[in-house]
């Protein structure tokens, strides 16, 4: 979901593997084991056919091996994907369930003592494919027989199951999560869809669904284990995508839980590299935006969690700032000028701290016009708090305007509001 420029002050706007198996003599294989390495070779052909059909995918050498070779339930590792987009070809390819067979699919997933894990995650890669297509019957479906319910079931046990370990217990909550995202998430082709993923999501709150998710964001344990961190990406867009639907229905203490795990998931990540820690950061501060935007979070609970130094912190490396995303850094500035409109920054350290990484934005993406209005928003208002223009001076806010007023990509309009920002700080 594109966010929009923030305009309005005091209101809230719109934005809105490879497989490594340990040979064993043929003669010791039992029927059971047997079964499994059948279906983790159906499972990578799977998953092989996905990641070709995926906009977004890891590649083989991003992959971890972190199988329990002592678990042969946990045996076959899947290929992990970082998205399961489909091209629209694809979705016109995908045949829907009837109702019988859709109730049945989503039986074989709570059924864990009678189907393995890999068993459903299969079942998990059919739901999240059907709802992708946006069907609006399938949707009616999976709501009446109770879908949210049972994925958030087999979440609970897969998170209780000491047995499931490694790669496949990542990937067992990161794709149940990819269904939770993807029925939740808000379409706007003028259909009922909305509603019914509102109501899918009311389902989910009641049922304490919240607490089970940030129950799996835990799931990641800090450092640059890959299945963990696309696992936590997947919660985390889930987590997203119901906020934007019931902002108001989560409730403060839910909220501020999630706000917590959000900062400490971004403390984390400070000295991890990579597209889908870039993923993930871009899915925290969106989430950390919306709790905010919607009146959740207290100055002083702001201040205590440190959220300003641990934020900064993922942008800087050795005392440089850090190759992060565009995206990342887009969405950090809309987090703070979001803080700033609902007055959890103190005006004076908190934006001698924030102004220098603003002018970074500024001049490293100097072509992104939310980066640059957002930005120009903020530098401007930093002018009328104590020492504001001073601050703008040593952060070099200066010299990352000036630059916007040389570029060809940038309209005269637009650049007439950037010398009133420049007279606004060098005025006596």
């Amino acid at each position: 979901m594109v966010r929009s420029i923030i305009k309005t002050e005091g209101k809230d706007p719109n934005y809105g593997s490879t497989r490594t198996v340990r040979r064993t003599s043929k003669s010791t294989l039992s029927p059971e084991y047997k079964k499994h390495i059948k279906e983790g070779k159906e499972l990578n052909k799977r998953a092989e056919q996905m990641r070709q059909r995926s906009s977004s995918t890891l590649s083989d050498d991003d992959i971890r091996d972190d199988i329990s070779s002592n678990n042969p339930k946990c045996v076959p590792e899947i290929v992990h994907v970082s998205d399961l987009a489909v091209s629209k070809k694809s979705m016109d390819d995908i045949k829907l369930p009837t109702p019988v067979k859709l109730s049945k699919e989503l039986c074989r997933i709570v059924d864990l003592n009678r189907y393995t894990h890999v068993e459903s995650v299969l079942t998990l890669e059919k739901l999240f494919d059907w709802a992708e297509t946006k069907d609006p019957d399938y949707l009616r479906y999976f709501d009446r027989y109770s879908g949210v319910v049972k994925v958030l079931d087999f979440l609970e046990q897969i998170m209780k199951d000491s047995t499931c370990k490694g790669a496949i217990r990542m990937e067992c909550i990161g794709k149940a999560a990819l269904v939770i995202k993807s029925v939740c998430s808000s379409v706007e082709d003028g259909s009922n869809n909305n509603d019914v993923a509102s109501k899918i999501a009311s389902t989910l709150i009641e049922c304490e669904g919240i607490d089970t998710l940030i129950d799996a964001s835990r799931e990641y344990t800090g450092g640059d284990n890959i299945s963990q961190i696309w696992a936590v990406q997947s919660v985390l867009g889930a987590l997203s995508n119901i906020i934007l639907l019931k902002d108001h229905a989560i409730g403060k203490e839910k909220a501020v839980a999630l706000f917590n795990t959000g900062v400490d998931i971004i403390s984390q990540l400070k000295f991890v590299d990579g597209p889908v820690a870039s993923r993930v950061l871009e899915h925290v501060f969106h989430t950390l935006s919306t709790i905010v935007e919607n009146d959740y979070m207290t100055k002083q609970y702001f201040q205590y969690k440190k959220t300003l130094s641990e934020s900064l912190d993922v942008f800087t490396k050795d005392d440089t700032w850090s190759n992060r995303t565009e995206k990342v850094a887009d969405e950090a500035i809309y987090f703070f000028n979001i803080c700033r409109i609902k007055d959890l920054l103190d005006e004076g350290s908190d934006y001698e701290v924030l102004l220098p990484f603003f002018a970074m934005g500024l001049k490293k993406f100097p072509s992104n016009k939310l980066i640059r209005t957002n930005t120009v928003k903020f530098l401007y208002h930093t002018c009328t708090t104590v020492n504001g223009r001073k601050h703008l001076e040593k952060a070099g806010a200066m010299e990352s305007l000036s630059l916007l007023l040389t570029s060809d990509d940038i309209s005269e309009e637009e650049k007439k509001t950037v010398r009133k920002v420049i007279v606004k700080i060098v005025a006596p």
